[in-house]
């Protein structure tokens, strides 16, 4: 196994990982199960038992909304969704302007899955043409398919990405192993399995991808066409939800350890062309959100979500995230999260790494944000997986940093948190469900699962 340029691996550590030619492929088969049983999950809830998430079309707020771009711009071109809302009304969340309903959402989840809508509408007017009984009024199966399966294709190659960045710090077994627990081990799992047209499908993908470019930028920190990629992808975090630019914090940290090393920095012409290049890639995909808000509200800056913005900064709901609710808050995933954001820290401390350590920040940011918004028991449960980053890196460090009976005992100690933690990911925590019938509520889940 090849060790990348910056990885912090000691020899005795990887040779203990990779004491065998083949070990590597070993990891990759541990991240391709994973994927064939999320594959498996999808079909199992969201298609045969919930099919109102994924398959039978949108319900309820954001999925409506997220869903009504992608339908507007392929059949009807333009932003106006007023038939959309009328067909699929969404729950909540509606903004009215001179008696038209707009839509505050970002742009970057349906622009994920326009270019499978685009060619399912083409291919379904195609056969309406030949007398094929098939509706071409964006709702049909064929339509709701082809943009679920565009959410839950990047997603999971967002767990790819996840994995190769790891590989930049461990060794392939730990990595992989890394991953799948921070995956499967938290409430990341119903967004990569279940509920794809959410945003956090798409927001685990985009800043798994902002995170590659970001860590991997070293390795090729003269080539522009990088530098461009790490533009787009930046782009493409707040493209997806807003709030996620505060894990920009990661890229903008890689890009300071670059322009800062002496033997990675080059010229000055080329710095700034560099430099250059990544705001171009980050212009160029924010021009799409730019042309949504002018043509909605009228001004190419709009904060759509003005009406939402009530924070309770000094009292922050901390408490009530971590422990008074299950059913609302993370306590069910607290092990996990635990292990993943302290380790990363003190992998970061340990390795004096600014990466590892933006990582933690934006993490920790994120959940502060959360927790002082007035919604926080909506969204503690979502917005807090959206990065897994400092999470797997942190377990990874500590399955490295363990040895022999204690890192069995680690690797053990994650299964039992992944079955655990599975059934209430893919079937939904309950909402009556209290700590002290926690046990008989996993019970029910796994039995719906079965």
């Amino acid at each position: 196994m090849n060790v990348a340029p910056g990885r912090s691996v000691s020899s005795k550590r990887q040779r203990a990982w990779d004491s065998t030619a083949d070990r590597g492929w070993n990891a990759r088969s541990l991240i391709y199960a994973a994927i064939v049983l999320n594959l498996l999950l999808f079909v199992r809830v969201a298609v045969i038992r919930s099919p109102f998430y994924s398959y039978q079309g949108p319900s309820g707020a954001d999925r409506v909304y997220y869903y009504a771009y992608a339908r507007s711009l392929v059949i009807d071109r333009d932003l106006n969704f007023s038939n959309e809302f009328a067909a699929r009304p969404p729950s909540s969340g509606a903004i009215v302007r001179n008696g038209r309903q707009l839509n505050k959402y970002p742009i970057g989840t349906p622009l994920i899955g326009l270019p499978a809508f685009a060619v399912i509408h083409a291919v379904v007017s195609g056969l309406r043409t030949i007398g094929v009984g098939l509706a071409a009024d964006g709702y049909s199966a064929p339509y709701v398919m082809a943009f679920t399966l565009s959410q839950l294709g990047l997603t999971l190659l967002g767990m790819w990405l996840l994995y190769l960045t790891l590989l930049r710090y461990f060794a392939a077994q730990a990595a992989a192993i890394a991953v799948v627990a921070a995956w499967f081990g938290t409430n990341a799992l119903h967004y990569t399995a279940v509920d794809l047209m959410m945003a956090h499908a798409a927001a685990l993908f985009s800043t798994a991808w902002c995170g590659y470019e970001s860590v991997t930028l070293g390795e090729s920190s003269a080539r522009p066409a990088k530098w461009c990629r790490v533009g787009l992808s930046c782009a493409l975090v707040g493209l997806v939800r807003y709030q996620n630019v505060v894990f920009l914090l990661v890229p903008a940290a890689a890009t300071l350890a670059v322009l800062s090393n002496s033997s990675l920095r080059g010229t000055l012409r080329t710095a700034v062309l560099n430099v250059a290049s990544a705001t171009l890639g980050f212009v160029v995909a924010w021009l799409p959100q730019l042309a949504a808000w002018k043509a909605m509200f009228g001004s190419w800056l709009v904060n759509s979500y003005q009406q939402e913005l009530e924070f309770t900064w000094t009292h922050p709901h901390v408490r009530d995230m971590l422990f008074r609710d299950p059913a609302r808050g993370l306590a069910i995933w607290l092990p996990v999260l635990g292990i993943g954001v302290f380790g990363c820290l003190a992998y970061a401390a340990w390795r004096v790494n600014a990466v590892a350590l933006a990582a933690v920040v934006a993490w920790l940011i994120n959940f502060y944000i959360i927790s002082a918004w007035w919604a926080w028991s909506s969204v503690a449960q979502r917005a807090t997986f959206d990065f897994l980053l400092p999470v797997a890196v942190g377990l990874g460090a500590g399955l490295t940093a363990f040895r022999d009976r204690r890192q069995v005992a680690l690797i053990a100690a994650l299964a039992m948190l992944i079955a655990w933690s599975v059934p209430f990911a893919a079937i939904g925590v309950p909402e009556e469900v209290s700590y002290g019938t926690l046990a008989s509520a996993w019970l029910e889940c796994m039995k719906a699962l079965l």
